[in-house]
């Protein structure tokens, strides 16, 4: 591997001064600590430059001529490098403080997407490796390493990679939080300052109080004089006139203070309250940033593997709405009248057919996404297999090097370099063993409610099987019944047309025998109505059951009988009513039952 075009020609191993082969003695361990390798991500896009930042400790001292490499895990000697950057000095490095510094590799020097792991080494112009960052990888950058971003200067979106953005949130915060406490501090100044101008007032006030009880008891002792030394009494007249008016100007004075002693409480309290509320809002600030900051720590794939599923099966419960709802829409059309009714009997075996379909078409998507399930599972462990298999690898290699009798600085660095790359395998193992447990505990969770609601489909087409039957059982007997009373009807009106056979008695008996008729005719249609309205119960328990109860379908009730037939037909209809009022009641019960167990299952999924 070339340099790029910023290097010399000369290669870092030529240019050394002394070579790794010539060293007499081991070199520390913690030689390969000196410099520390800050904010090395696991993944780096393979399209894209990478910025390498570590940090000079005072156990180094760098040079012009040291460089960084990049090196692939299980490396042997310095010359392994696959391509490398000069490390420049810092602009203000002083000896004997640490230092940070940072390269940019180019993304045409960089490795595609190969599966291995890298690691950054700083090696000095001696050959000598002096730190070593944590094995990486180089990955094809995908979508969801992307965040768009809207510019209100530009009027224009912005994509940056997720990291970048969540590292500049926590450096806006971390700056608005030191600018705060900064300003608490200006704050905390001025209070100070506002308590030591207060307790100068409470002194000079002190003092003016003392000094008007001394002109109280001279005035005192002149009063009581004014009677001693009349001769003299206008020279104390002017004199306590005098000191009046002195008293009265230490008053104003005194008075004076006491407002700006006030004053000065008000505003220190009010800075107090203004202080504190810097306080609540500096810890609120802090709080916010550690969650940022243990957001970027723990942001992996699971969150958008966790948003697809929300989101399938957010679509399921929109498919399955709408299943239901067609479903309603197609009850609501059920007419009143019996051939209507036989028609649309036709129409609703039909729609079953369709939701059979339905039915194992969304068993088919479920069978579907519990295979992708399993493949899921499937690359999770080839992926922990590679992972042990390359843990095993390097703990082989380094049990090698233990053994050997004679360890170089270049071993010595490979070592170190292979022990901090297996402890950082180890981690990301546990992390995928992790991850995989869970994906099993999912999966067996999928699988037991596919069982649970493809027990439960399987249960509600049943029903609808037997209410299918039912009602048309109920329907050819109503369908004969009607027929019989209507070719009942007909005779009665032929006879009342051919004229005046009868008397008057048998006038009566024939209205009364039409009376009955219709009655009759009424109570079929009710029938007919009933059968509709069980037929319709799911629609109607959805859309009326803050106004409806039992009676639904709002039909006269029959009048009372007059007659013997009059009686068994009223009989037979209230026998009907009450029949489909009860079926009515268990298709209602069974509605809101699989409502509220659907409802449970869309809420425990949303958990």
């Amino acid at each position: 591997v070339t340099s790029s075009g910023t290097n010399s020609a000369m290669e870092p191993d030529e240019q050394a001064a002394a070579p790794a082969e010539a060293s007499a003695s081991e070199p520390k361990r913690s030689e390969f600590a000196a410099v520390v390798f800050d904010q090395t991500a696991e993944t780096y896009p393979e399209d894209a430059n990478v910025e390498c930042c570590y940090t000079l400790t005072t156990d180094i001292k760098p040079s012009s001529r040291d460089w960084i490499g990049l090196f692939k895990v299980g490396w042997l000697s310095p010359r392994d490098y696959l391509y490398y950057e000069w490390a420049a000095l810092p602009p203000q490095y002083e000896a004997g403080k640490e230092a940070e510094a940072k390269v940019v590799f180019p993304a045409a020097r960089l490795p595609k997407d190969d599966a291995e792991f890298y690691q950054f080494c700083y090696v000095s112009s001696t050959s000598s490796i002096r730190g070593a960052s944590t094995p990486f990888q180089f990955k094809r950058p995908s979508a969801d390493d992307f965040v768009e971003l809207d510019d209100p200067d530009e009027e224009m979106r912005i994509i940056l990679p997720m990291s970048s953005h969540l590292t500049q949130q926590v450096t806006k915060y971390k700056m608005l939080a030191s600018s705060l406490e900064a300003e608490r501090d200006r704050l905390s100044a001025k209070l100070s300052k506002a308590h030591s101008k207060a307790e100068q007032c409470s002194n000079e006030a002190s003092k003016l109080r003392r000094k008007l009880d001394d002109s109280t008891a001279a005035l005192r002792d002149m009063t009581m004089a004014h009677d001693e030394v009349k001769s003299r009494l206008e020279m104390f007249e002017k004199e306590r006139e005098r000191l009046d008016d002195q008293v009265l100007q230490e008053e104003q004075k005194v008075a004076q203070c006491l407002e700006t002693i006030r004053a000065l409480e008000a505003e220190r309290d009010e800075l107090a309250g203004h202080c504190s509320s810097l306080k609540s809002e500096v810890s609120t600030y802090r709080n916010t940033i550690l969650d940022l900051e243990s957001q970027v720590r723990s942001a992996t794939t699971q969150l958008q593997q966790t948003e697809d599923q929300l989101q399938a099966t957010q679509e399921r419960k929109v498919m399955m709405e709408r299943e239901m709802e067609a479903y309603r829409e197609a009850q609501a059309k059920l007419s009143n009248d019996l051939e209507i009714a036989f028609g649309q009997n036709h129409a609703f075996k039909e729609q079953m057919q369709q939701m059979e379909v339905g039915f194992s078409d969304e068993m088919k998507l479920m069978r579907n996404e519990q295979l992708q399930k399993d493949h899921d599972i499937e690359a999770l462990r080839q992926k922990l297999e590679l992972v042990e298999q390359e843990k095993f690898a390097l703990r082989k290699q380094l049990d090698d090097v233990e053994r050997s009798a004679y360890v170089s600085q270049e071993a010595a660095a490979s070592l170190f370099a292979l022990q901090k790359a297996n402890d950082a395998l180890k981690a990301r193992h546990d992390k995928m063993s992790s991850a995989l447990e869970e994906k099993e505990k999912e999966l067996a969770t999928l699988k037991r409610q596919s069982r649970h609601k493809e027990r439960e489909l399987y249960r509600a087409a049943e029903d609808d099987r037997q209410r299918v039957e039912m009602c048309k059982a109920e329907y050819k007997m109503v369908l004969a019944e009607n027929s019989k009373l209507r070719h009942k009807l007909l005779k009665y009106l032929n006879r009342k047309t051919d004229g005046a056979l009868g008397t008057y008695a048998s006038q009566e008996e024939k209205a009364t025998e039409t009376s009955a008729a219709i009655r009759n005719t009424v109570a079929c249609q009710q029938a007919v109505q009933m059968v509709n309205a069980s037929n319709d119960a799911s629609s109607v328990a959805s859309t009326n059951d803050a106004g409806t109860d039992t009676d639904s379908v709002s039909t006269p009730s029959p009048s009372p009988p007059t007659s013997t037939m009059d009686a068994l037909a009223w009989e037979r209809a209230r026998h009907k009513k009450d029949k489909y009022k009860r079926l009515y009641l268990e298709e209602k019960e069974k509605g809101d039952m699989l409502r509220c167990q659907y409802d449970e299952e869309i809420q425990k999924k949303d958990f």
